[in-house]
């Protein structure tokens, strides 16, 4: 005997006495699933809240995304920390944008800052304990954008030896020294005892030449602003002479670290950010099921890149031949001593008789 579906919904299913409701929908764990097991109810509520949202933001006239939807549509529901809702997230082919087919430029514009909004998650405080991992560098060299990317593609904070009001809004775990943050920025390191209290080092060097102007261009104007000709003329070689030094020495102390080390080289991470955090993320043993590297790609830059303003000028030309000489043999002495175990950096340094 077969029994038409239309019959099987007067059926009455009875629990102490009670007839359960028989109901359309029904939504389990956020998710809508209809009758036929199918989640048609929950994507109209995703495209219903959308649309709201959309709309809400925008000035022009109502936008009604499931209109301008394509055929091919998918619709990927991912959990996200903080998000009571599943997030939706419109693609058709990972190497296209998902707009392509939205004739809508206000769609376009607004649903991809929500897709941002929603699946990113914040960034938090590991609840579990990590090894105590230096980021150590010379100032100047990019520690704060590469904290940036290790955030952005893990979602863990990562911490610091100092505590600058300036980053703090942005930094959660500025002031944290602790294994709960996913590694540690320190500009220190030559004394054997501040080593010794990491088990792993990240050690990212960039080239001289650029990092002392950087630290330089820090410390004449402010971490996103640029020196002025005459400081360069006045102040730049001596600041200079003393940095040629102290990077010699820091690279070097850190060499002697026993511990786990791993080189991140500035001019690399700048060139391919995807795959130089994608290696050192397996270093950090950051779980592949966990990594938000796309949360990454949207937000490469971050807040603290330094936005040049030289007018007319290019801050190289105030190394002089002596800086240029001392430098070249301390950039010869840290490669060599690196390519011993290894590591090659290849830093690209300046003419001494130009």
């Amino acid at each position: 005997m077969v029994t038409e579906l239309s019959e099987l919904s007067e059926l009455c299913i009875t629990v102490n006495e009670t007839c359960i409701e028989n109901v359309h929908s029904f939504k389990l764990l956020g998710i809508d699933i209809d009758e036929n097991l199918s989640w048609e109810d929950h994507v109209d509520r995703i495209y219903r809240y959308l649309s709201q949202s959309l709309n809400q933001e925008s000035s022009t006239s109502p936008i009604d995304i499931r209109h301008k939807s394509p055929k091919n549509l998918k619709l990927e529901f991912k959990p996200v920390r903080g998000i009571k809702l599943l997030s939706g997230c419109l693609s058709t082919n990972r190497h296209e944008s998902p707009f392509k087919h939205f004739k809508h430029d206000s769609l376009s514009k607004h649903f991809s800052h929500r897709i941002l909004e929603l699946s990113c998650p914040e960034i938090r405080f590991s609840v579990t304990r990590r090894p105590l991992t230096a980021l150590a560098s010379f100032p100047g060299s990019g520690n704060t954008w590469a904290r940036h990317l290790i955030e952005q593609s893990t979602g863990i904070a990562t911490g610091s030896i100092y505590c600058s009001h300036v980053i703090k809004n942005d930094f959660i775990g500025e002031c944290s020294a602790g294994t709960n943050v996913v590694v540690v920025k320190t500009h220190v390191g030559w004394e054997k005892t501040i080593r010794m209290r990491y088990k792993k080092s990240v050690i990212l060097i960039r080239n001289p030449y650029d990092a002392i102007i950087a630290e330089f261009n820090r410390a004449m104007a402010n971490k996103t602003a640029s020196a002025t000709e005459q400081q360069f003329t006045e102040k730049f070689e001596p600041f200079a002479l003393k940095k040629i030094d102290r990077w010699k020495k820091f690279y070097n102390s850190w060499m002697k670290f026993k511990g786990q080390k791993y080189i991140l080289v500035y001019e690399k991470l700048k060139k391919d950010p995807v795959s130089e955090i994608g290696k050192l993320l397996d270093f950090l043993n950051i779980s592949k099921q966990i990594r938000t590297v796309p949360c990454m790609q949207q937000n490469i830059e971050g807040s603290y890149h330094r936005h040049h303003s030289y007018s007319n000028f290019n801050p190289m030309m105030f190394y002089t031949k002596m800086l240029k000489v001392k430098l070249n043999s301390a950039v010869e002495q840290i490669e060599k001593h690196y390519s011993k175990l290894n590591y090659s950096m290849n830093i690209e340094i300046l003419n001494e008789n130009k």
